[in-house]
């Protein structure tokens, strides 16, 4: 999975997005704690190109690859390698996802 610009969180058909999640601007966003509900499952690798943002737990099968610029808050998790492109700028807040709490 290639991820190159905004990715919006929806949890269910009846709540909102995550407006604050969704434009992370930096890693001391009020609401980081709100990272905890969201987890995604990926079977294979996933690239987050320069300046893509993240917010949640990310759990690949394959490689987890962060680009330059990147701003993240959660977790990753990986059956493979973390590799941070070597371009600067990355930021990351850790957050526990409620998920990997109840079932890992």
């Amino acid at each position: 999975m290639d991820i190159n610009g905004d990715v919006y969180v929806r949890t269910s058909a009846s709540t909102q997005c995550f407006d604050y999640a969704n434009r992370v601007s930096d890693i001391y966003a009020a609401n980081y704690a709100e990272a905890k509900r969201v987890y995604m499952d990926v079977l294979g690798k996933v690239t987050f190109n320069g300046g893509s943002n993240w917010f949640g737990t990310v759990y690949a099968g394959g490689n987890i690859s962060p680009g330059g610029g990147g701003k993240y808050i959660g977790a990753f998790y990986t059956n493979g390698s973390y590799n941070p492109e070597n371009h600067g700028g990355i930021e990351s807040r850790f957050v526990q996802s409620d998920y990997v709490l109840q079932n890992w």
